[in-house]
């Protein structure tokens, strides 16, 4: 009984801090609106705007963004149905959605692949910053 205890209280913290600083990246009271998140991870950089999944799930979505969002439907719906049948679905990763994405791989630093839109499990994250690029 303890252990199905443990198993509701598991939390992502490299989610919830990455959250806390895009959503105040994204804040207009805040004077830090030509940042945009880095994320490193062990084969790139990656620079873009953090995307909030409360207001990805509760609005229209950006076309671009529509594939993120059926992909944290189906998350929910996936944990929701193993809590039901008493299997409860265990990730320790979280994705973060970032849009109008660069990514700067360190094999080729002077390659920047451009994405719409990109999900990224906090797994592969080993750091993160704000700011932008010069």
């Amino acid at each position: 009984m303890a252990d199905q205890k443990k198993e509701r209280i598991r939390i992502d913290i490299k989610s919830v801090k990455i959250s806390a600083i895009g959503n105040l990246l994204n804040n207009p009271d805040a004077d830090l609106q030509n940042n945009k998140l880095m994320l490193l991870t062990d084969a790139s950089l990656i620079y873009g705007t953090f995307v909030n999944q409360n207001d990805l799930l509760s609005s229209d979505a950006e076309i671009e963004l529509v594939p993120h969002k059926l992909s944290l439907e189906a998350s929910k719906h996936m944990f929701y149905s193993s809590q039901r049948n008493g299997n409860p679905t265990i990730n320790d990763s979280v994705t973060i959605i970032l849009k109008d994405v660069t990514i700067m791989p360190f094999s080729s630093p002077n390659v920047k692949i451009n994405l719409s839109a990109l999900s990224l499990f906090t797994d592969q994250i080993v750091g993160f910053t704000y700011g932008s690029l010069s």
